[in-house]
């Protein structure tokens, strides 16, 4: 009898729970793409360095363009990197939508856009799964299309282009699956300004509407094309020169294309590089053996991958693999739902996302701008906002020394020393009569980096009587360090003279500058002793 009740009672559960998920699937699907954003952020957020997300390229230069919208001089915050030509490989769509997000400061924006994207592609996707009756469970390849291949998971969490092209191509299907044929051309166009193999679905149509017999709808194809046009009219205008796009992107120094098929495979394999041979190998086969099932399943999905692919195996640049993520929603998800729909896969599917997360967590810290030259690009950015962040890089004082690496922990050097906690951070107001005066105290133990912003400083700065000319960050520890007490900058006395000051001898600090009127910083450093000229 009990168990009886207890099979009355799941049954009722998971009747209501399939109830609940079939009348709220698009906020599911939309949900979990932000929540699985949210956990790429959690450890950079967590330990200081949320910074790296803003860092990972491609993003500096969407967010840069998303400000600058191609007005760019030579000695862009990036000309350590590219050339002012160089922004004419990136397409208009992406930057766009970032400064449509702009009132969240443009690199919050990046991620923002980003993040919107990828949930609607998501979104986009079930509903095209759903009326093309494709898969077994729309629902499920929505959502795990966001972890398939594991790669596409950092690019709809960073700045990066691949979450609205997918958004723009899927919907551009839809239109057509519909009969939408303006609207599903007009898409076309618009993903091909998001990425320029966005142009290859035209072929698609083309094919599908010779099959079907359509050939008055043939015309419309050039809407897919306008776009584009217009695109590089304004590079013939602004660069001088109509192809810009492919005179950076397929230049002599930055080879993407081979006439040779499979040069990039065959190059791997000429010089005994085994591994990577082997996962171009492995990638061609799933991505080829993928687009091949389709042609049972859909024909449209079929034909789009068909050219992406056919596309791709000329590509020799060695990031080929991120050339077909676009491809997976269809080539892999759909076209092996066979196997994803299986209740083995659905059982390791948690598993699975934990590889996804650590090799994600992994690859996000290894391909980003340096630390100097984002820095230019931040103080760019914000040099319109009426609160700039004003931050400079400090060492981890009191750790560094002691051999100790986690912050904000107690320091001892020896068994039953005395404990002591590092402490924060000095402001002090630098003044024209070389006055020094405190100001106020912050924390800064944060991934080896002080935070100031602009509010707090200001509120800082108002309750002195005069304006200062320049404000010092400076160290403010004391540790048991080497059986020695080590007193920090806390020795010295409010309104001492700067200019008589000769040193204060202490372990490692760092002293962080910044002018007041022009928010610039600057960083001085000596290892045992700061001395002031």
């Amino acid at each position: 009898m009990n168990w009886m009740k207890f099979r009355e009672h799941q049954f009722f559960l998971s009747s209501h729970a399939t109830k609940y998920v079939g009348r709220y699937p698009l906020f599911i699907i939309f949900a979990t793409a932000i929540l699985s954003t949210l956990i790429v952020y959690i450890p950079f957020w967590m330990n200081g360095s949320f910074d790296i997300l803003y860092r990972y390229w491609d993003g500096p230069n969407y967010a840069y363009l998303a400000e600058s919208l191609y007005s760019i001089p030579k000695d862009h915050p990036l000309s350590a990197y590219t050339t002012p030509e160089y922004f004419s490989a990136h397409l208009p769509v992406y930057p766009l939508s970032i400064n449509l997000f702009s009132f969240f400061g443009y690199l919050n924006a990046m991620l923002v856009t980003t993040a919107i994207y990828g949930g609607l592609a998501a979104i986009v996707l079930y509903k095209l799964l759903r009326e093309t009756q494709t898969v077994e469970s729309p629902l499920w390849s929505a959502i795990i299309s966001l972890f398939i291949p594991a790669r596409y998971l950092i690019y709809h969490s960073v700045g990066a282009t691949e979450a609205p092209f997918i958004f723009f191509t899927l919907w551009s299907m839809l239109a057509y699956t519909r009969g939408q044929y303006v609207l599903c051309f007009a898409l076309a166009g618009l993903s091909g300004i998001t990425r320029i193999t966005g142009i290859l679905i035209g072929g698609a149509y083309f094919m599908m509407l010779v099959m079907d017999g359509k050939w008055k709808k043939i015309p419309l194809l050039s809407l897919i094309g306008f776009p584009l046009l217009a695109t590089f009219t304004f590079y013939h205008f602004h660069y001088g020169d109509f192809f810009a796009y492919f005179g950076t992107n397929y230049s002599s120094s930055n080879k993407l294309i081979s006439l040779n098929p499979f040069d990039l495979f065959r190059t791997y394999s000429g010089n005994g590089n085994t591994h990577s041979a082997e996962f171009y190998l492995m990638m061609y086969a799933m991505y080829g053996l993928g687009t091949a099932l389709l042609w049972a399943k859909n024909k449209l999905f079929f034909w789009y991958c068909f050219f992406t692919f056919c596309f791709s195996v000329f590509i020799v640049h060695q990031d080929v693999s991120r050339y077909l993520i676009p491809m997976a929603p269809l080539a892999l998800v759909v076209a092996y739902d066979s196997v994803f729909s299986k209740k083995a896969f659905k059982f390791l599917f948690f598993p699975f996302l934990i590889l996804v997360y650590i090799y994600t967590w992994g690859m996000l810290p290894k391909n980003v701008i340096d630390v100097k030259n984002f820095h230019k690009l931040e103080r760019y950015l914000d040099k319109n906002s009426e609160t700039p962040t004003i931050y400079e890089t400090f060492g981890d004082l009191s750790m560094t020394s002691c051999g100790y690496g986690v912050c904000r922990s107690h320091i001892a050097a020896g068994k039953g020393l005395k404990l002591f906690t590092e402490r924060g951070l000095s402001i002090y107001g630098h003044y024209e009569n070389g006055q020094l005066i405190y100001m106020g105290n912050l924390d800064h133990c944060a991934n080896k980096r002080a935070y100031i912003d602009s509010p707090t400083l200001k509120k800082l700065i108002n309750e002195q009587d005069t304006k200062p000319k320049s404000v010092f960050l400076l160290s403010d520890d004391t540790v048991v360090c080497d059986y020695k007490k080590l007193a920090g900058i806390d020795v010295w006395v409010e309104g001492f003279d700067l200019k008589k000051l000769k040193s204060i001898k202490f372990r490692q600090s760092y002293i962080g500058i910044i002018d007041v009127d022009s928010g610039s910083t600057s960083e001085l450093r000596d290892k045992k002793t700061i001395k002031y000229p």
